[in-house]
Formats: structure tokens, C-alpha cells, sequence
């Protein structure tokens, strides 16, 4: 399963090392 991490300038940072959203198969 592919995932792919989803990030913005246009919402706050991330505080901790994890991303804003991450991507797979489809779904958010």
C-alpha cells in the first residue's frame, strides 16, 4: 500500500514529527 504524507502552507505547522495528513489507496 502506497502512502504519501499531505502537507500545506495554509494550515498551521506541524508541533511533532508527524505529518498533516497522509494519503492511501484513496483515503485521507
Amino acid at each position: 500500500m502506497a502512502r504519501d504524507a499531505v502537507h500545506t502552507d495554509k494550515a498551521p505547522g506541524a508541533i511533532g514529527p508527524y505529518s498533516q495528513a497522509v494519503k492511501a489507496n484513496g483515503f485521507v
